[in-house]
C-alpha cells in the first residue's frame, strides 16, 4: 500500500509539473538590472534564517532543482530550508494552489523571469556576505565578500532585486557604512565602491573619507525595503 501511495503521489506531481513548464515557457527575460524592485526584509536568526521576498519574478525551470506542490509561500519556505543547499525559491499560482521551484543558485546566478502574481525569495546566506542587514540609517545592506573593479560591482548590485551600489548621502548613511568597516578582516583593503548617483562619479569610501585613486573595492549593495527613501522625499517636498 505503501509503495502505491508513492507511486500515486509521483505520477501527480509529474503531471503538475509538466503542465507548469507549459505554462511557464515562453516569459519574459528580469534582465540583469533588478535594482527597481520593491522588496521586503524578514530577519530570522533562529528557524529558517532570514530571506529578502520581491513580487513578480519567478525561477525558471531549467534553473531548479525540485519543483513541488504548496498551499501558501511559508511551505515553500519550509520546503527550501529542508533540503540544505536550496539557496532560493519562487511561487507562483496553479491549479488553485501554489507551484513551488526550488533553486540552488543566488539570484546574480539565475536567469530570473516576469510573471505577475509569482513571488521569490532567497537567503541571505545565498550570497556570500560579511553583514546582510538593516543598519541604523534603516537602510539594507550587504557587504559582500566581491572585491572588483567598479562596473563588476555595480552589476554585483543590480543583479540583486532591490539592490544597488551604495549611496552615501546623509551623515547617518556615512556613519552606518563607517561602522560596516569594522567587519572588514582585510585591514590593508578597507575600501569600497560607492555610486555618487547621477552625476556619473564612482568613487571609493575609505576610513571615513571618499577616494578615487583605487582600481578595485568591495562590493556594498544597499537597499530600502522600510521605504525610508520615499519618506526622506515627502519630507523635502513638504518643506
Amino acid at each position: 500500500m505503501e509503495k502505491l501511495a508513492k507511486l500515486s503521489l509521483i505520477i501527480t506531481t509529474s503531471v503538475i509539473f509538466s503542465a507548469a513548464q507549459t505554462v511557464t515557457s515562453g516569459l519574459e527575460d528580469a534582465g540583469d538590472d533588478l535594482s527597481q524592485y520593491q522588496i521586503k526584509f524578514i530577519e530570522n536568526e533562529h528557524f529558517h534564517g532570514s530571506f529578502v521576498l520581491t513580487e513578480g519574478l519567478v525561477i525558471p525551470e531549467e534553473d531548479s532543482f525540485y519543483e513541488i506542490p504548496a498551499d501558501n509561500l511559508c511551505q515553500c519556505r519550509s520546503a527550501c530550508r529542508s533540503y540544505v543547499p536550496c539557496q532560493a525559491a519562487s511561487a507562483e499560482p496553479f491549479g488553485g494552489r501554489l507551484l513551488c521551484r526550488l533553486s540552488l543558485s543566488s539570484p546574480g546566478e539565475t536567469d530570473l523571469k516576469v510573471l505577475q502574481n509569482a513571488s521569490y525569495f532567497f537567503f541571505t546566506s545565498a550570497i556570500s556576505n560579511r553583514f546582510y542587514g538593516i543598519q541604523t540609517d534603516g537602510f539594507l545592506y550587504v557587504f559582500a565578500n566581491f572585491w572588483g573593479p567598479f562596473p563588476d560591482s555595480s552589476d554585483f548590485c543590480k543583479k540583486i532585486p532591490g539592490h544597488r551600489l551604495g549611496l552615501y548621502g546623509t551623515d547617518e548613511q556615512v556613519q552606518a557604512i563607517t561602522d560596516l568597516f569594522q567587519l572588514v578582516e582585510d585591514k590593508d583593503n578597507q575600501q569600497i565602491w560607492t555610486d555618487r548617483g547621477d552625476d556619473g562619479k564612482k568613487e571609493h569610501f575609505r576610513s571615513g573619507t571618499f577616494a578615487s585613486d583605487q582600481r578595485k573595492a568591495y562590493a556594498v549593495c544597499q537597499a530600502d525595503p522600510l521605504g525610508k527613501l520615499q519618506q526622506r522625499n515627502q519630507s523635502a517636498g513638504g518643506n
